[in-house]
């Protein structure tokens, strides 16, 4: 606090033009801080500043559930989004309705949504990403300045996940909070993002540079809807990999380099989880036992089941199970209470009476 005071007083200009100072250090130092996204690729600034007014803004999306959820975004025409996984994860992202990836996602993969793109994920694991949103006028003024001829566009090629060290070091700069001041913070985002659209144009156009993407071709949309359909059909059965990619038409060899090319996972690793998944739904609801929840997704033993589980989930079964049950079970006991409190309230209306609960108000928010 006191070196934002030392950099607004030291102006000495009049009252008007001293609050103007102020409102710009303001501004300057939300555009340079992370931002916290209370809904996916949608952090607040970017409703509340107009593109114009900033380069390059930063925010991250973390959510620990392990349930299966979706999130979309409509089309963003003002700028870029370029995200980063943190943390190792499981997603299938969409792009206007292409599905550009299926499957893992490893700490450090990064992938371009552009402004005319919409966005749809289902996440199926906990996830942490950092998103970096790029002014669609900034990158223009870059391709200007270079006098690059080519349309003022960011190349499309990592729209799927892909692995590049720059990328992924410039961005994860930006996860460590900047102490030099709102001023300098500010320059400091508009160089890191100066230094990604280099990188990008740089990638996409000097052939000198490649990005550490698969040389293989991704299975086609058809095949991988296939092998997904067969490995869902089947996940209570042993499933060998001949066995799903004869549903595709394709050898052993080449669906399992293109599976993993499409989904970023092997094709044993995607049916493991897929098992567990599956588990994880029985467990919490149903009275199943451990090993019949093993057996009914495909495991031979409860020990082998219990070890994947552990390796994939970070719990046992048994203990996984129990803490999630108890935090449903005090979530439904707290909406049994507030809804007690309510009816309490409404019943003491019509009578003319007043509730006793509402006298031990506190837990429900109620003032007596």
């Amino acid at each position: 606090m006191g070196s934002f005071l030392t950099q607004t007083a030291g102006f000495g200009l009049d009252g008007r033009s001293h609050a103007t100072n102020i409102k710009k250090l303001l501004e300057t130092s939300e555009i340079s801080r992370i931002h916290t996204e209370h809904e996916w690729r949608r952090p607040q600034i970017l409703e509340d500043m107009p593109a114009r007014e900033w380069k390059g803004l930063v925010s991250k999306w973390t959510d620990p559930s392990t349930k299966t959820r979706e999130e979309s975004i409509s089309a963003r025409p003002t700028h870029y989004t370029i995200g980063l996984a943190m943390r190792r994860t499981n997603a299938t992202l969409s792009l206007s309705g292409a599905m550009v990836h299926h499957g893992e996602i490893s700490s450090g993969m990064s992938h371009i949504c552009g402004p005319n793109d919409s966005a749809h994920a289902i996440f199926r694991a906990p996830c942490d990403f950092i998103h970096l949103h790029i002014s669609k006028s900034f990158v223009s003024q870059c391709f200007d300045e270079a006098e690059i001829s080519l349309s003022p566009e960011l190349p499309s090629f990592s729209k799927n996940f892909c692995k590049d060290a720059t990328i992924e070091q410039l961005m994860r700069s930006l996860a460590v909070p900047q102490i030099a001041g709102p001023a300098m913070g500010h320059l400091y985002m508009e160089g890191v993002c100066l230094a990604v659209v280099a990188r990008l144009i740089a990638a996409q156009y000097d052939r000198s540079q490649t990005l550490d993407k698969p040389k293989i071709a991704a299975l086609a949309n058809w095949r991988l809807k296939r092998a997904l359909e067969y490995i869902e059909a089947n996940i209570a059965e042993p499933i060998t990999l001949a066995d799903v990619a004869a549903s595709t038409g394709l050898t052993r060899m080449y669906f399992a380099a293109q599976f993993k090319a499409a989904t970023g996972t092997r094709p044993h690793e995607y049916i493991l989880r897929r098992r567990i998944e599956r588990a994880q739904d029985m467990l919490l609801t149903s009275n199943v036992t451990l090993i019949d929840a093993a057996l009914s997704v495909g495991f031979q033993t409860q020990a082998h089941f219990t070890t994947v589980f552990k390796k994939m989930v970070g719990d046992t079964p048994y203990r996984w199970r129990e803490a999630n049950l108890q935090r449903s079970a005090a979530s439904a006991g707290k909406l049994r209470r507030i809804g007690r409190a309510h009816s309490e309230v409404i019943f003491g209306q019509e009578t003319g009476r007043r509730p006793a609960s509402v006298n031990a108000g506190a837990d429900y928010g109620y003032v007596a």
